[in-house]
């Protein structure tokens, strides 16, 4: 008991041994000189030193001090009274003092010290194994004989007698050593897996902090962008800002908490792979093969099922999740969308500019009601094409707005006389080339304004003309035209009809001898004053002249310009009838049978110098004939585009596809935007009632059949509307339902090309993430829509 004292009083209170080179602190505490060490030069750099028995604190690194008289006591009993745990099992036939044993031998079931060891007998059946006291075990229970071999079929140590005659006979058998090698080696596969299992996780736990790192990282670099963006708008945006950044707080937060909770999780597993591998590594050691063989439920249960468990439980570093980046940019985009600078987050671009592809439409969609939604009805497109004030004056009715658009054939409606309205405008190559030769037109047409200017009205005309009456009919009409000439006759033969006057207006040839260059014309024109007493006055001659900016317009193409023409009478009044306006204006042989007396018309002309003022200029004279003929708002019709077409964005091109876009079974469309990279952010509306889809997808989907439906293939990813407001997401005919109803009629789509994610988001308050796909995109993607029923429709 004395003995037992006296070791407590030699015992460090670190190392819990009997001291070894004590020393002594300044409080009086002894401890071991390495166990002392330790602590001290852990505790240096926290600014004081603790005994770590009685807790007392110096400033200063404590000096130590040799315990002589403690180190000889303490060497004393150490040699006098060696330690239990060293003592082991003692040998058998140590008699006056324990000696530890090396050996048992199970035959004579007896343990040996080293002296002992050496005389014992050398024979193959005196089996040596680790020192043990438990020797029953080895014995068989029922012939009470030592075990040496395992039964394979029933996985057991038997005697020889059980292999020879008893219930164990007939089956294979090894020896103990055989068994036992092949047990250690499967062991030794499994310790090999678990270590590699235990590494894969140490990485994973490495890889899951760096993440955490780069969530950390991420979510300051938005929240840095987002600060940046706002700062000189902050009154505006001082609650977007709190929202914001709270989204970004609370997803980093999440992220955190799933990435501590996997590490918790890995950090059970390593203690659990530990464990197993110290059990699995202590069985290695045994020399024992009795002892590795009976632990044979506990490695079965526990090791062989240890990569499948592994398996099943595996824990990824996607598991930790990620910054659901589409949620913050939506609910930032909506936060701006009521300020005038809008400011895009992240430099996410919105796909305003979003229109539908029309060669993809299903005909289901093309009619009246929809396509309205698509094209500028009658009434808009009057206004596109011929502007708003010269379209009123234009247009003689609803009805007639139709004929005046391209691809109209039904002029004949508006003149009385088709064959002469038709003769009386030149098709529009014939016009370009004989109307707008440069040097001619520019010097010998009027303009507008110039003329109202330089032409007398018909009162004044009158005063110098031998009738009034006589000018007007002059001006005014080729049947009327006869009462201006000596004689009647012989004007009605220099006049020809209405036909022969439209077709001097139509060939180069014969606009070349009506218009003169600048030479002739002044040549042939004595005075400019004579001229203009015979045509309209201003009122007149702008109509007369069709007011060219007007007339541009009017004239879409050649067919629907007859339509303009009241009839052929106006027409004719307002050409003048060729023949007397070319008489009257460029020829001055011609004009002398016209005029009573050359000589008093001489009179009434201006002076050439005036008459060179009024002339137009290159760039106004071509500018207003070549609008006449130029039919730049032509557009092609849709509705009545083949399925084998294409059309282009802008209505003005088609070409040959070879390839049916257009969806056949089923109403759906495509947009003719498509992404193939980058960040996007778009809206939609939809309604509420009905059925309808929208989503995204490659352009390779297919147009017919149960495949092409938008989500009913692994092309296209789609979220669908039923008419019980419930909401699926849908892809390669996987339907998923979602927990929540219809609730709002906005929606927000984002798309992550590189990342492969695409988000729905319901634009409600608060905004509610719906669904997110996760994918690696390998095509162009486009936005698909599709309605199912006649009150379902969606809007970009």
């Amino acid at each position: 008991m004395a003995s037992a004292d006296l070791r407590d009083e030699l015992t460090c209170s670190i190392c819990l041994n009997i001291y070894t080179d004590p020393v002594t602190l300044p409080c009086g505490h002894s401890f071991c000189r390495t166990c002392i060490g330790d602590v001290l030069d852990a505790q240096e750099g926290s600014g004081a030193y603790k005994c770590p028995e009685c807790r007392a604190e110096s400033q200063e690194r404590p000096a130590l001090v040799n315990a002589w008289k403690l180190r000889n006591i303490a060497d004393n009993i150490r040699s006098t009274h060696p330690q239990q745990e060293e003592a082991g099992i003692p040998c058998t036939y140590c008699i006056q003092s324990p000696v530890r044993a090396a050996k048992t031998c199970l035959l004579c079931e007896a343990s040996l010290c080293e002296d002992h060891l050496r005389v014992h007998s050398k024979s193959a059946e005196h089996v040596l194994t680790e020192p043990t006291t438990s020797l029953e075990n080895r014995k068989c229970s029922v012939h009470k004989k030592v075990l040496e071999y395992y039964c394979c079929e029933d996985a057991s140590c038997i005697c020889v007698s059980c292999s020879l005659a008893g219930e164990h006979r007939g089956h294979q058998v090894e020896t103990l050593n055989e068994a036992s090698e092949k047990k250690k080696e499967k062991l030794r596969n499994i310790l090999q897996t678990l270590t590699s299992q235990r590494e894969e996780a140490e990485k994973r736990v490495q890889s899951l902090e760096e993440h955490r790192r780069q969530a950390q990282g991420k979510a300051a670099g938005v929240t840095e962008r987002v600060t940046a963006m706002i700062r000189d708008i902050r009154e505006q945006l001082e609650t977007l800002e709190k929202q914001v950044l709270s989204e970004i707080s609370r997803q980093e937060e999440q992220v955190s908490f799933r990435v501590s909770d996997l590490i918790r999780q890995l950090e059970i597993k390593k203690e659990e792979l530990s464990r197993k591998m110290g059990d699995i590594e202590e069985l290695c050691d045994m020399t024992d093969p009795v002892t590795v063989l009976q632990r044979r439920e506990s490695d079965r249960d526990d090791y062989c099922d240890a990569e499948e468990d592994t398996e099943r439980r595996d824990i990824k570093v996607h598991d930790a999740g990620d910054l659901d980046v589409g949620l913050i940019s939506v609910t930032l985009h909506l936060g701006l969308a009521g300020i005038v600078t809008r400011i895009r987050w992240c430099h996410v671009p919105e796909a305003s500019d979003m229109l539908l592809d029309v060669n993809t439409a299903s005909h289901m969609l093309l009619d009246v009601n929809t396509a309205s939604h698509m094209l500028p009805d009658v009434n808009t497109a009057s206004d596109m094409l011929l502007g708003v004030n010269t379209a009123s004056h234009m247009l003689l009715g609803v009805n007639t707005a139709s004929d005046m658009l391209p691809g109209v054939n039904t002029a004949s409606d508006m003149l009385p006389d088709v064959n002469t309205a038709s003769h009386m405008l030149p098709d529009v190559n014939t016009a370009s080339d004989t109307l707008l030769d440069v040097n001619t037109a520019s010097d010998t047409l009027l303009d507008v304004n110039t003329a109202s200017d330089m032409l007398l009205d018909v009162n004044m005309a009158s005063d110098r003309l031998p009738d009034v009456n006589t000018a007007s009919h002059m001006l005014l009409g080729v049947n009327t035209a006869s009462d201006m000439l000596p004689d009647v006759n012989t004007a009605s033969d220099m006049l020809p009809d209405v036909n022969t006057a439209s077709d001097m207006l139509l060939g180069v040839n014969t606009a070349s001898d009506m218009l003169l260059g600048v030479n002739t014309a002044s040549d042939m024109l004595p005075d400019v004053n004579t001229a203009s007493h015979m045509l309209l006055d201003v009122n007149t001659a702008s109509h007369m002249l069709l007011g060219v900016n007007t007339a541009s317009d009017m004239l879409p193409d050649v067919n629907t310009a007859s339509d303009m023409l009241p009839d052929v009478n106006t027409a004719s009044d307002m050409l003048l009838g060729v023949n007397t306006a070319s008489h009257m204006l460029l020829g001055v042989n011609t004009g002398s049978d016209m005029l009573p007396d050359v000589n008093t018309a001489s009179h009434m002309l201006l002076d050439v110098n005036t008459a060179s003022d009024t002339l137009l200029d290159v760039n106004t004279a071509s500018h207003m004939l070549l609008d006449v003929n130029t039919a730049s708002d032509m557009l092609l019709d849709v509705y009545t585009a083949s399925h084998y077409v294409s059309v282009s964005e802008d209505l003005k091109t088609v070409s040959w596809s070879g390839i049916n876009q257009r969806f056949q079974d089923y109403p759906q469309v495509l947009s003719s935007r498509s992404f193939s990279s980058g960040r996007h952010y778009w809206e939609v509306e939809v309604s509420e009632s009905g059925r309808w889809r929208v989503g995204m997808t490659y352009p390779s989907i297919e147009r017919r059949g149960w495949q092409s439906l938008i989500g009913n293939n692994n092309k296209s990813w789609g979220l669908q509307k039923v008419h019980n407001k419930k909401y699926y997401m849908l892809h390669d005919s996987n339907y998923i339902e979602f927990p929540h109803s219809f609730s709002c009629h906005r929606l927000g789509i984002f798309l992550d090309y590189e990342a492969g994610l695409l988000s729905f988001y319901e634009l409600c308050d608060p905004i509610r993430h719906l669904h997110t796909f996760t994918a690696a995109f390998t095509e162009p993607l486009h936005a698909g829509f599709g309605v199912f029923w006649d009150n379902s429709w969606v809007k970009i």
